[in-house]
């Protein structure tokens, strides 16, 4: 009985295996790929000069931010001070007093007073 019950499903159990294995060689492949084409992603380069907070903030701030990118700036400090990276915080306020306008720069120099 046990052998009818496996001769008869075995076909079917090599034909979902065989299907799998076809479907993870496929999926591999699709990983591991180059793209033939010139437009693929170039490799990011790092300016060694800048900080990873530096790069932040003159970077990814203007997309985030538009034109407002000291009062962005702002935000971020305040967001660091609320988790206690104080260090961070105070390169960005002190760039705020740098750049900022009259109303930004109190702004900064208070959240400065409080660290």
């Amino acid at each position: 009985m046990i052998e009818l019950i496996i001769n008869s499903y075995l076909s079917i159990f090599v034909s979902i295996g065989t299907s799998c294995i076809l479907i993870f060689v496929i999926g591999i492949y699709w990983i591991f790929k180059k793209p033939a084409n010139s437009t693929a992603q170039q490799p990011i380069e790092h300016d060694s000069t800048l900080s990873g907070q530096e790069k932040i903030i003159n970077t990814d701030l203007t997309a985030i931010s538009g034109d407002d990118v000291v009062g962005t700036q702002l935000d971020l400090a305040r967001a660091f001070i609320e988790i206690e990276n104080k260090q961070s915080a105070k390169k960005i306020l002190e760039q705020v007093v740098l750049e900022g306008n009259t109303e930004q720069q109190d702004e900064a120099r208070f959240l400065l007073g409080l660290i």
